[in-house]
């Protein structure tokens, strides 16, 4: 069920996606992927209390969800909280590259790649190096998005780090 609401998120039928994710829930009920996926429908659905009552049963049973941590900064973004929930998110994450990369790859399998593109953005840290991986990332989701000229510009970038580690 999980997939097919994915295939159903990347065209954009959110109905139908939630009840294949409620479907998945059914038979899976603590599966992080499918509570990340479901709190991003409801998002996009505009039930943002449903959302965040989701957003904290899940955060209680998995508190390092940095997928549900996304959405709570998402859904909260104009409030004052959002910065402390931001930070949280960064904290959890060690700053490890790879945990930002999976999450957006969460964001990128349901065809939202503005919201993949927002979260791998906040693995770069000005000052540090760049892992080469994230502009590529980044180029790959602006060409799914087609914003072509951000693509080429995170392609140049990434031509440009260092791929020791990498490749």
């Amino acid at each position: 069920y999980l997939n097919l609401a994915r295939i159903h998120s990347r065209k954009g039928d959110f109905e139908e996606s939630l009840k294949l994710i409620n479907q998945s829930l059914n038979k899976n009920y603590p599966s992080q992927t499918a509570r990340h996926l479901k709190v991003i429908l409801l998002r996009k659905l505009g039930n943002r209390d449903e959302a965040l009552n989701l957003l904290d049963e899940s955060l209680a049973l998995d508190k390092f969800n940095l997928g549900c941590l996304f959405e709570k900064y998402l859904i909260l973004k104009h409030s004052s909280g959002a910065e402390a929930i931001l930070g949280q998110l960064k904290t959890l994450s060690r700053g490890y590259v790879h945990n930002f990369i999976t999450y957006a790859f969460d964001y990128a399998h349901a065809g939202l790649y503005q919201e993949a593109s927002d979260l791998l953005s906040f693995s770069i840290i000005p000052g540090i190096e760049t892992y080469p991986m994230v502009h590529y990332y980044l180029g790959y989701f602006a060409i799914k998005q087609n914003v072509i000229r951000r693509a080429q510009f995170y392609f140049r970038k990434a031509e440009k780090d260092k791929p020791d580690y990498c490749f």
